[in-house]
């Protein structure tokens, strides 16, 4: 393989350096997606769904803490 200039090298630096500096512009202009939606404006039947999924996680970690005590 051949050894690459270094002016190859400071212009590749350069570029990569560019491109960072882009990123963090174009990450700092779009906010996080999660604080753009706010839990209230959700559908009713998502909500529902989420809190039944929920209630039946704590329905079950219950009957498990119940066994354990048994054994």
């Amino acid at each position: 393989m051949a050894k690459r200039s270094t002016r190859e090298l400071t212009h590749a630096e350069a570029r990569f350096h560019a491109l960072v500096y882009e990123l963090k512009l174009l990450t700092l202009a779009f906010p996080h997606l999660k604080d753009a939606v706010d839990p209230e404006d959700l559908p009713i039947p998502f909500l529902l769904e989420r809190g039944a999924a929920r209630a039946a996680a704590k329905i079950e970690k219950a009957k498990a803490g119940k066994t354990k005590k048994k054994a």
